[in-house]
């Protein structure tokens, strides 16, 4: 994930309008520093998308954007951080918005992008990339939920 056509596994659920979307990860083993385990918001499922994800590299947190179709993706990271740990990601109108919590309860922001123009109808879930064809990223959950205003059906990919 991150260059102009990613390649992950993407759990996900249609969504239309605003949508939040809360994961515990549990655990994450990669030989890859760039794997990644957690959630994306996708404008389509093309894999050069627009998007937003928040999400566990070993060791830290990070949050991508995808602003333009085939772009390459911004990133932000923070080193130091470990799993268990809950993400949340938060879309309001072109706004998406990361947050990171230890308990689930008390949460704090780490990153937000706006997206102009993003499409209404989207697609919300779990995302897991190894970065890498020759590795491979195994990442845990215990508990997920989302929170819609438009919702098709059950979780698919």
């Amino acid at each position: 994930m991150g260059g102009a056509n990613d390649g992950f596994h993407f759990t996900y659920q249609p969504c239309l309008g605003d949508v939040q979307f809360t994961v515990r990860i549990m655990g994450q083993e990669s030989l890859s520093t760039n794997a990644l385990a957690g959630i994306m918001i996708s404008e389509s499922l093309d894999r050069s998308a627009r998007s937003a994800v928040i999400g566990m590299k070993p060791g830290k947190l990070a949050f991508q954007a995808r602003s333009v179709k085939g772009g390459a993706a911004t990133s932000k990271e923070f080193a130091g951080l470990a799993v268990p740990r809950y993400l949340r990601l938060v879309r309001t109108g072109d706004d998406m918005a990361g947050y990171t919590s230890l308990d689930g309860s008390f949460w704090a922001l780490f990153d937000t992008v706006t997206l102009s123009g993003f499409s209404s109808n989207a697609y919300v879930g779990l995302a897991v990339t190894a970065a890498s064809a020759a590795t491979v990223n195994t990442g845990a959950t215990n508990s997920f939920g989302t929170v819609l205003t438009g919702i098709s059906s059950g979780m698919e990919g």
